[in-house]
């Protein structure tokens, strides 16, 4: 049980208080997003997690859809044969093409 509320302890003298000018509308929004050209049916690295043995992806593929691929997986008419941290590599038609995260 408390016998007696505390007392605030006082600011220091030196404490800057003054107001900070807020951002521009939607400067967040913009900064935070990334406009990215997406080729028709070319899919986009998202992003890769887990760790190196383990290693997974997540793509944007065509009409906007988000697949969870891991190497061996086929997708967009290829297969992926290697990812690494922020890259998969995806072989098809005899080609390797490397799929980096934009940005």
């Amino acid at each position: 049980m408390v016998d007696r509320s505390l007392r605030p302890q006082t600011r220091p003298a030196d404490l800057d208080t003054a107001p900070r000018a807020a951002p521009a509308q939607g400067h967040a929004a913009a900064r935070a997003t990334a406009t990215v050209g997406l080729a028709d049916g070319e899919p986009v690295l998202l992003g890769t997690f887990g760790p190196d043995r383990a290693r997974g992806a997540l793509l944007r593929v065509n009409r906007g859809r988000t697949l969870k691929v891991k190497v061996g997986d086929q997708v967009s008419g290829g297969q992926v044969v290697a990812i690494g941290d922020g890259t998969m590599v995806l072989a098809r038609g005899g080609q390797a093409q490397r799929l980096n995260i934009p940005g």
